[in-house]
């Protein structure tokens, strides 16, 4: 529908390492099986990817695969930052037809479906146009936005934002 009321529970914070040294959170397995069930009763044949849990090679069998990061961002949410997002992408036939991008803390949802565009919160949205970046939001880490920016540029730091999330505000034209 392009709106969203969800309100994701800060009740799962507890951060571990995984064996790779790599960071998670028991919110990001809490994530995973809410949207893991939600997705297999609108679509039980589909078949399953996740960060949280193992590769099931049945997965390429199948129509229709849905990828999820639960938590992209579990450090900054176990910090109790709001600076995480939940990212999805449904996967058929080999290609990617549909994505999401969720903030809970700003009730920002993003949605791309092949051929329809993309929306922020149901209103479409556009990567900006820029000649150069002049006077472009540069948004990154700092030592990242040192070697990139033109003198009239608005650095933003984002050194806790998660990849997808600059990913759909770069969509949004935001930066």
């Amino acid at each position: 529908e392009g709106k969203t009321d969800v309100k994701f529970s800060r009740k799962h914070p507890k951060p571990w390492k995984r064996p790779d040294g790599s960071g998670h959170a028991e919110g990001d397995l809490a994530g995973n099986e809410t949207i893991h069930a939600l997705s297999r009763q609108a679509r039980p044949d589909d078949a399953w990817l996740s960060e949280e849990g193992p590769d099931d090679p049945t997965r390429l069998t199948r129509r229709r695969c849905w990828i999820v990061d639960p938590i992209d961002g579990t450090r900054s949410f176990s910090l109790g930052r709001e600076e995480w997002c939940i990212g999805l992408c449904v996967v058929e036939n080999s290609q990617p037809i549909a994505t999401g991008v969720l903030h809970p803390a700003t009730q920002k949802l993003f949605l791309a479906s092949k051929g329809l565009g993309t929306t922020l919160n149901g209103e479409p949205i556009h990567v900006k146009d820029a000649a150069d970046l002049s006077h472009a939001r540069l948004a990154g880490r700092p030592a990242a936005l040192r070697r990139l920016q033109a003198p009239e540029a608005t650095p933003i730091e984002m050194s806790y934002t998660p990849q997808i999330a600059r990913l759909a505000l770069l969509a949004a034209g935001e930066v």
